[in-house]
């Protein structure tokens, strides 16, 4: 098996360099390297806020049973706010970061001014986005437009517009520098000024036309550039059918897709689980609410169960497989590094820092483990619902936060649906192992090719 899995890899390894030296590839995933510090923080102060300062009713802690004086909870909630404030500066700004970050690595590749193009690309994502939005502001709830930055454009969910606005930005400033079509300053202007002047020429047409689409797109048909993307992916999902399987596979796997091309993939499909996944769970707790049998399988609930063990791509079976049988120190490092935010559900510096990003030997599992998760937690609930073990097949939502085992049973309100989820977590290390070892054999190589090129 471990040779196979070698062979494979070196199989493997031509595509993955291939698609590595792919300029848009690169960009995109050195881009959201260069966030990655912001994203670490952002996520540690979600679980501060979300776990340590958290003990209302919708708190982990409330779903244990554990409750504490109502007034000392309201006063540990009120130092949320620290940890908000650095939320709005790292997640909270991901996608107008990520327009600047992937603007610029893409410009240093085509060996352009990178700063200048992104700020441009920024320029052109704000350029792009609706600055109007309606604000109640008396009590029978009138509302009035105003004009300022709607946040929702500029997280997480808005994602893939700041990665079209930023390769755009790279792609057409390239062009006018690859055509030498820009202003040329005299000898003696300094440096950055004349920067600025061959910047005019490609920075007024790639304002231009940003500022055509979106003209164009309200004008005629009321919307904006981020809805409309929205719109052309998430309407076709939601016709295949909320209570199936089919737009739950489709989420598990495209996500885990992206995310191996840097590209933050539970961010960019969060409209499937907004509109599909998170309402499953909802009617699944309101079922219960009214004494009735939860019944809708697959909801958010199911997948931060028993598919999203330690986040995206179950990589706490990845940790625990270094563990087991990783003999590089840097691989286990970064494991040990790794655990404590994995507990919780947060795998970023795991998969950027390892990386899983762009890792031939690693695609596989990666992609395969949620739909295969997702498979037998199907197989698992049903199986042990009808023999009487598990009393509900539908989950309802918890928090993200939530550690393997905890956050199955207070999404099924069952000690069994521990069990499970423990199994699965069995399933995803057994999946991860071949492939550790496998990665010993390509670090071996690595170490050998690194000794030989230094000696």
């Amino acid at each position: 098996m471990i040779n196979f899995l070698e062979k494979l890899g070196e199989k493997l390894y031509p595509v993955a360099e291939k698609l590595g030296n792919n300029k848009f590839l690169m960009a995109m995933k050195d881009g959201f390297i260069n966030i990655m510090p912001l994203l670490i923080i952002g996520s540690m102060v979600v679980v501060l806020n979300n776990v340590v300062l958290e003990w209302g009713e919708n708190s982990l802690w409330y779903g244990l049973g554990i409750q504490i004086d109502a007034g000392l909870a309201a006063k540990l909630a009120e130092y949320k706010i620290f940890g908000g404030f650095i939320w709005q500066g790292t997640l909270a700004i991901m996608a107008l970061l990520v327009s600047f970050t992937i603007a610029y690595n893409l410009a240093k590749q085509n060996d352009d001014d990178a700063i200048s193009v992104a700020v441009l690309s920024v320029a052109a994502f704000f350029v792009i986005q609706a600055w109007s939005v309606d604000v109640a502001f008396n009590e029978a709830g009138d509302t009035v437009t105003a004009f300022a930055v709607n946040t929702g454009n500029i997280g997480g969910a808005n994602i893939i517009t700041a990665i079209l606005i930023s390769l755009f930005t790279g792609t057409v400033y390239n062009w006018f520098s690859h055509r030498k079509i820009m202003i040329k300053m005299p000898e003696g202007v300094p440096p950055s000024v004349g920067r600025a002047f061959e910047a005019l020429i490609p920075g007024a047409v790639i304002l231009s036309i940003a500022a055509l689409i979106a003209s164009v797109l309200q004008m005629n048909f009321d919307v904006e550039f981020s809805q409309l993307i929205t719109m052309v992916i998430a309407e076709p999902l939601q016709k295949i059918g909320s209570d199936g399987p089919i737009v739950a596979y489709l989420y598990v796997t495209l996500s885990n897709i992206l995310y191996f091309f840097g590209i933050h993939g539970p961010n960019v499909l969060s409209f499937v689980d907004m509109t599909v996944l998170t309402p499953n769970a909802v009617a699944n707790a309101d079922a219960l609410a009214q004494g009735l049998e939860p019944t809708i399988i697959f909801s958010k609930g199911m997948l931060d169960s028993f598919v999203f063990l330690g986040g995206g791509g179950a990589t706490l079976g990845l940790i625990i497989a270094i563990f087991v049988a990783s003999r590089h120190k840097a691989d286990r490092a970064m494991a040990k590094f790794a655990i404590a935010p994995g507990l919780f559900n947060i795998n970023e510096p795991l998969v950027f820092g390892l990386p899983i990003v762009m890792n031939p030997i690693l695609f596989i599992p990666f992609v395969i483990l949620p739909p295969l998760l997702l498979t037998t937690a199907w197989l698992q609930i049903n199986f042990f619902h009808a023999i009487g073990l598990l009393q509900n097949t539908g989950g309802v939502l918890i928090p993200w936060v939530s550690p393997v085992g905890i956050g199955a049973f207070l999404s099924y309100q069952s000690f069994f649906a521990i069990v499970i989820a423990l199994i699965q977590l069995a399933i995803a290390t057994i999946v991860y192992l071949p492939f550790v070892f496998a990665m010993n054999k390509v670090r071996d190589k690595e170490v050998e090719m690194e000794l030989n090129a230094n000696s």
